[in-house]
């Protein structure tokens, strides 16, 4: 009884709490649900549980250090987060290469693949 119990509640609480943490995180229900299934199959398939805890142990400290940071170096790092993903440019886009450190634009080299 305690076995079926561990074996199917355990993998429960910590696809929850990774879901928990990672949508505080993210603010995505899609990435939340993603990352949560994780230790949920690896739990009821019984491979894998401690790479399942330590995926959970991982989402929860960084969601808990998220959460105790000070609001202004959140802004900070979210503002440094947002600005790298716009001037990151997709891998098929080559007409016009971004120089990092201002905001000049060059054209491509036409022959680079």
């Amino acid at each position: 009884m305690i076995y079926l119990l561990s074996r199917f509640v355990k993998p429960i609480l910590m696809a929850l709490i990774v879901f928990v943490s990672v949508h505080y995180l993210l603010g995505s229900y899609s990435g939340a649900l993603a990352l949560a299934a994780v230790p949920l199959l690896l739990g009821w398939l019984n491979i894998g549980t401690d790479l399942a805890a330590a995926l959970t142990v991982i989402a929860l400290f960084c969601g808990a250090a998220w959460y105790a940071m000070p609001i202004s170096a959140r802004d900070q790092v979210t503002t440094l987060v947002s600005h790298t993903a716009t001037t990151v440019q997709p891998a098929g886009d080559k007409s016009e290469v971004r120089i990092p450190g201002s905001d000049k634009v060059a054209a491509a080299d036409a022959t680079a693949d």
